[in-house]
């Protein structure tokens, strides 16, 4: 299970051309594109993985809000259980049957995320207003303390961050404890988690990098940071921004290829930011890489529309257009599963893909 954002980066079988350099100009290497070439052993065809883009018709379930509400999908696990957040409360959905998780007494609560085991994250405010983290185990609440939750892993830590003093410091939580992972930096923020414990999110970038960026896409593991940098130089910060991450270090997101906040697909493979092809259009994000980057799923403008539309990128580096396997063009994927189960967000409601 990754983090969605949940923390939770790159095609798996496309990589960069042995001794070639990260472009950071007005052309950023592009999977499939010259000098990116596909690995020879990339599943395709007849014998390509199950979720290959251009292979597999989706149906939709709707997850059913609580008592008719709206509702938001955050996460899914292996199993297909989905948790997010329904009117004011959190919850938890498995096969057509929907369950509150409740709050801490008087407050109103959200899940971020769930792991294979069924540990759910979250947050919730007290009877003062407060926000506090919490885990549910069993739909039984537990009150982390003080803090936000942001994502849960398949080992069972769960990423916090907490007041220090005057500071904000990231935590991992697991079993009953806590241990700091260190300061957030002002202007940065924090996007997921990895089976590993590596940190997702937004980091201060060392003076002299390439990108002439402040702050861009990175990740933190084991007390070290490692940023991604920028697309092409020359626009504003932060740079990048990560949407979600495999098991086997792809990290995928957003960057910026213009002042005007234009964005572009990545994907961070073996050390490279990798711009992803869109459909002809201006934009698009990359949510979420599944295990062998076997397929990345976000959204992405037409050539055609100025509305983005549902899209998947295959290990040949082939951007599709997820309307003419099943999804509607409001669909929002948030996140892909090992099982290559699809969570979106459309008009108010969730919707499971198989």
């Amino acid at each position: 299970m990754r983090s969605h954002h949940y923390l939770l980066p790159v095609i798996a079988g496309a990589v960069l051309v042995a001794g070639a350099e990260p472009a950071l100009a007005d052309d950023p290497p592009v999977i499939g594109g010259p000098g990116v070439p596909v690995h020879p052993t990339a599943p395709s065809g007849p014998g390509g993985p199950p979720g290959t883009p251009q292979k597999v018709q989706y149906a939709p379930t709707e997850v059913v809000g609580l008592n008719g509400s709206a509702t938001t999908g955050v996460a899914v696990n292996d199993g297909g259980t989905v948790v997010g957040t329904s009117g004011e409360h959190a919850f938890s959905w498995s096969d057509g049957r929907i369950v509150d998780l409740g709050a801490l007494d008087g407050g109103i609560s959200a899940a971020v995320g769930i792991n294979d085991s069924g540990l759910i994250a979250g947050n919730s405010t007290d009877a003062t207003g407060v926000g506090h983290a919490v885990v549910w185990r069993d739909h039984l609440l537990t009150d982390l303390g003080p803090g936000v939750a942001f994502a849960v892993n398949d080992p069972g830590q769960v990423l916090v961050e907490r007041p220090v003093g005057t500071e904000t410091h990231r935590f991992l939580w697991q079993d009953g404890e806590f241990t700091d992972l260190g300061v957030r930096a002002p202007g940065t923020e924090t996007t997921g988690l990895t089976d590993a414990g590596d940190v997702l999110g937004t980091y201060p970038v060392p003076a002299g990098d390439p990108c002439e960026c402040g702050v861009s896409a990175g990740v933190l593991h084991d007390g070290a940071v490692t940023t991604f940098g920028a697309l092409v130089t020359g626009v504003p910060d932060p740079v990048s921004r990560p949407s979600g991450a495999n098991d086997d270090g792809d990290v995928v997101g957003a960057a910026a290829i213009d002042q005007s906040g234009t964005s572009r697909p990545f994907l961070w493979h073996d050390g490279a930011l990798i711009q992803l092809p869109v459909l002809g259009g201006a934009q698009g994000i990359a949510r979420d890489v599944s295990p062998g980057g076997f397929m990345i799923v976000g959204r992405a403008r037409t050539d055609h529309d100025p509305a983005e539309v549902p899209v998947a990128w295959d290990s040949l580096g082939q951007v599709r257009d997820l309307t003419e396997q099943g999804f509607t063009a409001g669909d929002d994927p948030v996140q892909i599963t090992d099982t290559i189960l699809i969570l979106t967000n459309r008009d108010g409601h969730a919707y499971l893909y198989r």
